[in-house]
C-alpha cells in the first residue's frame, strides 16, 4: 500500500511539470536506469578482459604507432629511387651599377630588373647502394615492430591473468573473513550471555573479542589489497576507475596441456619461434644491414643532373637600343644542360670506417642480447612445463588439509559450546583452519595462474 501511493505521488508530482521538462525527467530516469541494469549485471571473464584490452590497452596502442612509423619510414625510403624535381623562380629588383647581359657594358644608376626561372632533376646512378640498404632496414624495421606487437599482447595477457586471479583470490580471502567476523560475532554474544550468567569465565570472552579485533585488523588489509589489484586490472583495461568492475570465477581444471609432454627440443623450438626471440633476430639482421650501408659510403658516388633554365633582365637591350618583351627573352634564353658528376670519398674515410666498427659492436651487442634472452626465456618455459604438475599436487594437499582441518573445527565447536576447551583452545583451532583455507585459495589460484599462462605460451588463449 505504502509502495502504491509512493508511486502515486511522483506520477502526480511528474504530472505537474511542463511537457518538454516531464519528456526530460523521464529520459534522464530510463538512461539512469539503462545504466545501472547494464553496471549491475556486467561481469567480466578473463577472456573478456584480454579481448576488451587488446583493442584499449594504451601500450598496445603506442606498438601499434611504432608499426605506422615504420610503414611511413619504407615509403621514405622508396621515394629515394625517383629522381629529384625542382622548380626555381627568382626576381631581383638593383639600383646603382650593373652590367647588361647582352653587351655586357656596365650602367651605372639605373634600376634593373633579372628574373630567372629553373627547372631541375638530379639523381645518383651509384651511391654505394644505400637507397637499396634503406629500403632493406626500413622493411626489418617493420617486421621487428610488428613482433614487437605481437610479444606485446603476451605480456598483456599475462599481466591481466595475473591481476585477474589476484583479484579473485583477494575477493575469496575477504569472503572467508567476513565468514570468520561473524562466527566470532555470534559465538561472543552466545558467550557474553554465559558469562552474565556465571556458566562461563570471561577469560574466553575476551579472548574471542581479542581474536575478533584481528580479524578486522585483517580485512580492512584484505579490503584495500583488492581494491589495489582491481585498479591495476582498470589501469591495464584502460576503463575509468569509478567504473564497477565484477570479476566472473573460471572453473577449476585439473589438467596437464601436451605442453608437459613435450620434449626439451619441441620446447626450444616453441621458445625460439616466440616473438621476443625473432624480434631480436630481427635486430641482428638489421645491424648487418647498417654495417653494408655504411659500407657503401666508401665507394664512390655517381649523379645525374638535368636542368631547363632562362632568364629576363631590363639591361638586354638590342643593338638599336630597344628592349625585347619579358616572354620574347624568356623565349630566346633557354639553356638546357645535363650533367654527370663524380664524389669519391678521400679524407673523409676514416669517419666512415669508424660508422663500420660501431655498427660491428652494435652487431655484438645485439647477439649477446639474442643468447641471453633465449636462455632466459628457454629457461621459463621449461620452468612452466615442470611447475604445471607440482602446482597440481600442491592443490591435491591443500585440499586435504583443509578438509582434515574443517572436521577438526566441528569438533573444537561443539566441545567448546559444551565447555570441554577454552576460547583460547577454540581460537586456534580456529586460526588453523583459517589458514588451511588461505592456503588452499593460493594453491587453487597458484595453479589457476600456470594453467593459463601455459595455455598463452602454447598458443591456447585469445589472439589479437
Amino acid at each position: 500500500m505504502n509502495e502504491y501511493c509512493s508511486n502515486r505521488e511522483f506520477i502526480e508530482s511528474l504530472m505537474k511539470l511542463s511537457p518538454d521538462m516531464r519528456i526530460i525527467t523521464i529520459i534522464v530516469i530510463i538512461t539512469f536506469l539503462s545504466t545501472y541494469k547494464v553496471t549491475a549485471q556486467k561481469v567480466w571473464s578473463l577472456e573478456e578482459c584480454i579481448e576488451y584490452a587488446l583493442t584499449n590497452n594504451l601500450s598496445l596502442k603506442e606498438r601499434a604507432l611504432d608499426i605506422r612509423l615504420s610503414k611511413e619510414r619504407i615509403k621514405s625510403a622508396t621515394m629515394g629511387y625517383f629522381p629529384s624535381l625542382n622548380l626555381s623562380v627568382e626576381h631581383n629588383l638593383n639600383w646603382g651599377r650593373s652590367v647588361d647581359l647582352q653587351t655586357l657594358e656596365i650602367v651605372n644608376n639605373q634600376l634593373t630588373q633579372n628574373t630567372g626561372i629553373g627547372l631541375g632533376s638530379s639523381i645518383y646512378i651509384l651511391d654505394g647502394g644505400g637507397k637499396i640498404f634503406n629500403s632493406k632496414i626500413g622493411r626489418v624495421e617493420l617486421q621487428i615492430s610488428e613482433l614487437n606487437l605481437e610479444a606485446s599482447i603476451e605480456d598483456l595477457k599475462i599481466l591481466i591473468t595475473k591481476s585477474y586471479l589476484e583479484g579473485l583470490l583477494s575477493k575469496e580471502l575477504l569472503a572467508i573473513i567476513d565468514g570468520n567476523l561473524n562466527t566470532l560475532n555470534g559465538k561472543i554474544k552466545e558467550l557474553q550471555e554465559k558469562v552474565e550468567m556465571g556458566e562461563e569465565e570471561i577469560t574466553s570472552l575476551l579472548e574471542l573479542k581479542s581474536q575478533l579485533a584481528a580479524e578486522k585488523r585483517e580485512k580492512i588489509a584484505a579490503r584495500n589489497n583488492l581494491d589495489k589489484v582491481i585498479l591495476n586490472l582498470k589501469v591495464l583495461l584502460n576503463i575509468p576507475h569509478q567504473e564497477r568492475l565484477q570479476l566472473e570465477e573460471p572453473e577449476l581444471e585439473e589438467r596437464i596441456l601436451t605442453f608437459r609432454d613435450q620434449s626439451d627440443k619441441e620446447v626450444e623450438i616453441l621458445c625460439f619461434s616466440h616473438p621476443k626471440i625473432k624480434s631480436l633476430e630481427k635486430k641482428i639482421e638489421m645491424e648487418n644491414l647498417m654495417i653494408k650501408k655504411a659500407r657503401g659510403a666508401l665507394f664512390p658516388k655517381i649523379g645525374l643532373s638535368a636542368a631547363y633554365s632562362t632568364f629576363y633582365s631590363s639591361t638586354a637591350t638590342l643593338p638599336d637600343g630597344s628592349l625585347p618583351s619579358y616572354f620574347q627573352q624568356l623565349g630566346n634564353n633557354i639553356n638546357p644542360s645535363i650533367n654527370i658528376s663524380l664524389t669519391i670519398p678521400i679524407f673523409n674515410n676514416r669517419e666512415y670506417r669508424m660508422e663500420i666498427e660501431r655498427g660491428k659492436i652494435e652487431r655484438e651487442r645485439a647477439l649477446v642480447e639474442f643468447t641471453s634472452a633465449r636462455n632466459e626465456l628457454l629457461k621459463e618455459f621449461i620452468e612452466v612445463r615442470n611447475e604445471i604438475e607440482v602446482k597440481i599436487e600442491e592443490l591435491n594437499a591443500a585440499k586435504e588439509h583443509l578438509a582434515y582441518c574443517e572436521k577438526s573445527f566441528e569438533y573444537a565447536t561443539l566441545k567448546f559450546e559444551n565447555g570441554i576447551i577454552t576460547g583460547r583452545d577454540y581460537t586456534d583451532i580456529r586460526n588453523t583452519l583459517h589458514k588451511a583455507q588461505s592456503q588452499y585459495l593460493r594453491a587453487k589460484y597458484q595453479y589457476l595462474f600456470q594453467l593459463k599462462i601455459m595455455d598463452i605460451y602454447c598458443g591456447n588463449g585469445v589472439k589479437r
